[in-house]
């Protein structure tokens, strides 16, 4: 009996043995085995952001198609504005023609800006540039002359449809600080004392 306890102790060691190399023997195959290769997206392939809509090339109208009469700071009134068009998708341009008139000689070369913006006064987009562009700042003006300008204002993409409001204001050029509204026509709205609002726009889901 003891004998056959012997053999049969000594059979279960070299068992466990043999299953202990044989475990090390695949762990370490494991380790040597190469890893897979994972393709990485390249940068082009990935998937683009939906851009705006070009607008094609177009010419301002000889005189604007809706009045304001809003002088800002004694010495630049805006005539009148022309909205290409009175509905827009979230995300695209809505371009803006603003029609200008030296009413005095201005020392400095002021910036129009353009706001999409809610009945609370959250602001949906935002525009600003050199009034008479780049070739023909302000201070060129000669008093009496006009001058229309282009604007285009992307409306934010994540704009909730609806109907909102668009004000033109005037900022200096130094602090972009906003140029009071010091005399309007009676029909031109002041929105928060330093712009006018000169029409709707409705937005629709992009």
């Amino acid at each position: 009996m003891l004998a056959r306890s012997a053999r049969s102790s000594v059979s279960r060691r070299r068992v466990v043995g043999g299953l202990a190399v044989i475990g090390l023997a695949v762990v370490a195959a494991g380790c040597d085995g190469k890893l897979p290769i994972v393709p990485t997206p390249l940068a082009g392939s990935q998937p683009r952001r939906n851009e705006p809509a070009a607008l094609a090339p177009a010419g301002p109208p000889e005189s604007p198609r809706t009045p304001v009469g809003a002088t800002f700071g004694r010495v630049l009134t805006l005539e009148g504005v022309s909205v290409e068009r009175d509905v827009v998708k979230a995300g695209d341009y809505l371009r803006i023609w603003l029609h200008w008139h030296a009413t005095a000689h201005s020392q400095e070369d002021l910036r129009s800006i353009g706001r999409v913006v809610t009945a609370g006064g959250r602001v949906l987009a935002s525009e600003d540039d050199q009034i008479g562009g780049r070739k023909r700042h302000l201070s060129r003006w000669q008093v009496g002359e006009r001058v229309v300008d282009e604007m285009r204002l992307r409306v934010t993409p994540s704009s909730a449809p609806g109907e909102y409001g668009l004000a033109i204001g005037v900022l200096r050029p130094d602090n972009l600080t906003a140029v009071p509204v010091t005399s309007r026509a009676p029909l031109a709205a002041t929105w928060q004392e330093d712009a006018v609002l000169v029409g709707t726009v409705e937005v629709l889901a992009g």
